[in-house]
C-alpha cells in the first residue's frame, strides 16, 4: 500500500443543497477509505475559506451553485491548493461542463443521483 493510502484525509463537500451535503456523510464508509474528517460548504466563497483553514485532501463540488459555479471554484483551487484532487457532482450531463472540467484537471465527473460504487472508485483514484 502506498503512502497516500496510509494518510488520513479531510474531505470538503461543496453543494448549495443542505440535504446533498448531509447525505454525503452517510453514502460511504469514509473512515475505511481514509477520510477522517468531512467539512461542508454551501457555496464557492465558503469553500475557499474552509480550504484555507482545513487544507482538504479531496474536494467534491457541485457544478451549478449560486454565485461562482463549480468550475470557477476549481480554477480558484488550482491556485490555493494545486495538488488537491477534485470530483465534480452534477445533475446536468451538459458536455460543455464536462469538457471544461477535464481541461481543469478534475479527477472525475459524476452525475446525480450519485452512484455509490462510482463515487467510491473516484475517491480511491484520488487517494492512490
Amino acid at each position: 500500500m502506498n503512502q497516500m493510502m496510509n494518510r488520513r484525509h479531510t474531505l470538503l463537500i461543496v453543494d448549495d443543497e443542505p440535504l446533498t451535503r448531509q447525505g454525503f456523510r452517510f453514502l460511504l464508509d469514509w473512515q475505511q477509505l481514509g477520510i477522517d474528517k468531512i467539512i461542508e460548504a454551501a457555496n464557492a466563497s465558503d469553500a475557499i475559506e474552509s480550504a484555507r483553514l482545513e487544507k482538504p485532501g479531496i474536494v467534491v463540488t457541485d457544478i451549478r451553485m449560486p454565485g461562482a459555479n463549480g468550475l470557477e471554484l476549481i480554477e480558484r483551487f488550482k491556485t490555493l491548493l494545486p495538488d488537491v484532487p477534485v470530483i465534480i457532482i452534477s445533475g446536468f450531463s451538459d458536455f460543455n461542463y464536462a469538457k471544461q472540467a477535464l481541461k481543469l484537471g478534475v479527477t472525475d465527473y459524476l452525475l446525480k443521483p450519485i452512484n455509490r460504487s462510482e463515487l467510491e472508485k473516484a475517491v480511491h483514484h484520488c487517494i492512490s
